[in-house]
């Protein structure tokens, strides 16, 4: 018994199921580019940025202020750096786990900063602006409010009360780190290299560079990421094989009728 072929049900089978694998895009596994503050830091000042790769298009950032804070010039309000084949740069999201710390109600009764609304904030507490390579980011109106704190705030306030500047209005409130900020930077999927490092702490600002400790020395390796498929591209890819085969059966049960 002869098999026939009717073209044209092919020919649809045969683009449905290369639709599929044409669609079937990859993700970047989760890629981190570490860096601190190292040997440049003092007691008083030091930091770390965390950049993490893991959807084409979109990279979070996570700084954190890792100094023992003693005054508004330990507070962490800017951060530059330089990254390759930017096309485009919006900041999307700002989260801090615990949220926002207020010291102007400092008295000698409270002894201490008061916590409030943690997770998501305002994206209007930072800014970030991208000219060709160069990225940088500043904390509120000129580098105050919104800086990044951590809990070394509360024992510097509780035991020195207003000396350091830290109960000032026009600095308050302050987000306690780690903070994370979101980007997006277009469709382009390829892993960036990322360089020129600069923390900003306190309002003047004092500038200490940073220095990438990631093995990976903060740009793509020359072994690629590990891919994996994304769910939308995998039921693509489905049903261009659903398509083919339900072809193939059809065809089968017509010669069979012959």
């Amino acid at each position: 018994m002869k098999f026939a072929f009717d073209r044209s049900s092919l020919t649809r089978g045969v683009i449905a199921m290369a639709a599929g694998f044409a669609l079937l895009g990859t993700a970047h596994a989760g890629i981190l580019y570490a860096v601190s503050t190292g040997t440049n830091s003092t007691a008083h000042q030091s930091a770390t940025a965390t950049f993490s790769f893991s959807t084409p298009g979109v990279f979070s950032l996570t700084l954190d202020n890792t100094g023992n804070l003693n005054g508004i010039a330990s507070v962490l309000d800017g951060f530059n750096f330089n990254q390759s084949g930017l096309t485009s740069f919006t900041l999307t999201g700002i989260s801090s786990s615990d949220g926002l710390v207020t010291c102007t109600s400092f008295s000698a009764s409270s002894g201490r900063c008061s916590d409030s609304n943690p997770g998501a904030q305002s994206l209007s507490d930072w800014s970030a602006s991208s000219t060709g390579s160069s990225v940088s980011m500043s904390a509120g109106r000129g580098l105050h409010p919104y800086g990044i704190v951590n809990d070394s705030a509360d024992t510097w306030v509780a035991k020195h009360g207003r000396k350091g500047g830290l109960t000032n209005r026009q600095h308050n409130p302050y987000l306690e780190g780690p903070v994370t900020f979101t980007f997006s930077v277009g469709p382009d999927s390829m892993l960036p290299t990322v360089t020129n490092f600069q923390f900003l702490f306190g309002t003047r600002p004092d500038v200490i560079s940073g220095v990438c400790t990631s093995d990976n020395q903060c740009a793509p390796t020359e072994v690629p990421p590990v891919e994996t498929p994304e769910p939308g591209a995998l039921a693509m890819f489905a049903a261009g094989l659903f398509g083919c085969a339900l072809f193939i059966n059809r065809r089968r049960r017509a010669s069979r009728q012959r």
